[in-house]
């Protein structure tokens, strides 16, 4: 069985016996299904899970064990996962057919999806015919990597999940990931944009993410999102790499990040440039000199809550 395949079931398994409650063209996924049993009272769904046709009762103990994962959750966290699982199970069929066979389908896909997914399939028919045979050949393991976020936090959790599959399953996933990262930077990026224009959740999920943020913080990433369309397209890469590493920040560490910014954007350019011109323009230090040896920082610049510690506000560490 081929690698992309057993991730996807092994990872879905649970909820995919479900499959058989909906028909090929029902309006609501198996995961819509599994969101409305999760959203019942306690009480309730285990009657719900009763009348649902599960073919083995192996199947039926993965989907109760789901259910009460996903009952134990934020409620806007499993939203925004059943919402995303739901999103792509209607999406990756239709990425599949031919333009002419695709009518019927579409007038299938819930409205809150339909016009997302045809605004995607404008631009999907204007790639090469081998980008998206190799696109969809990667969707499930770009999926898989992405589950669990940017960062060191996330390569734990990779090891830690990959440490529990089987051992054949456990060394092909390793083969794709060294694989994958033997790729130049270039066409990894290209590939993780191209992965996240089309198989990505779409705008509405997006807005729910935000929501995430506190009142403070999503004023700023809605200007910062409105100042993003501007840029080049250099411009925007600069900023997605940025982005990646505030993501990765703790609550404090971003709150101190935007108190600098701020204090750095009340500087006018005069004093800028000079700031700039010092930093720049100072020669190395001499032997047995350490960071005692820097210039102070501007007044206002230095985050009070850590005395010791320079703070650069236009470089996120």
């Amino acid at each position: 069985m081929k690698l992309r395949v057993t991730v996807a079931r092994l990872l879905l398994l649970p909820i995919l016996a479900l499959g058989a409650t909906a028909g090929v063209l029902a309006a609501d996924s198996p995961f819509a299904v599994f969101k409305k049993i999760v959203s019942l009272p306690e009480t309730e769904r285990e009657a719900e899970v009763g009348k649902l046709k599960i073919s083995s009762e192996g199947h039926r103990k993965l989907v109760q064990a789901k259910i009460r994962e996903y009952a134990a959750m934020p409620e806007a966290e499993c939203d925004r996962k059943l919402d995303a699982l739901d999103f792509r199970w209607h999406l990756m069929p239709i990425m599949k057919m031919a333009k002419t066979d695709r009518v019927k389908r579409l007038a299938s896909v819930p409205e809150r999806y339909r016009s997302d997914i045809e605004r995607r399939l404008t631009g999907w028919d204007q790639l090469d015919a081998g980008v998206r045979a190799d696109l969809l050949k990667n969707e499930s393991f770009f999926r898989y990597l992405s589950s669990f976020g940017h960062g060191r936090q996330s390569r734990v959790a990779l090891t830690n999940h990959m440490e529990k599959m089987p051992t054949r399953l456990r060394e092909g996933l390793e083969e794709r990931i060294t694989t994958w990262r033997e790729k130049p930077k270039p066409d990894r990026r290209r590939m993780t944009r191209q992965f996240q224009q089309f198989f990505d959740m779409p705008a509405a999920e997006q807005e729910r993410a935000l929501s995430h943020l506190s009142s403070w913080e999503r004023a700023r990433m809605e200007a910062s999102l409105a100042e993003f369309k501007a840029l080049s397209h250099t411009q925007r890469e600069l900023v997605i790499q940025s982005f990646e590493k505030l993501t990765n920040m703790s609550q404090g560490e971003r709150a101190g990040f935007f108190r600098n910014t701020e204090r750095w954007n009340d500087m006018n350019e005069g004093e800028r440039k000079k700031w700039r011109t010092l930093v720049t323009q100072m020669p190395p230090l001499p032997p047995g000199f350490g960071k005692q040896a820097t210039p102070p920082m501007p007044p206002g610049l230095v985050d009070e809550t850590k005395p010791r510690q320079t703070v650069v506000t236009n470089t996120i560490r």
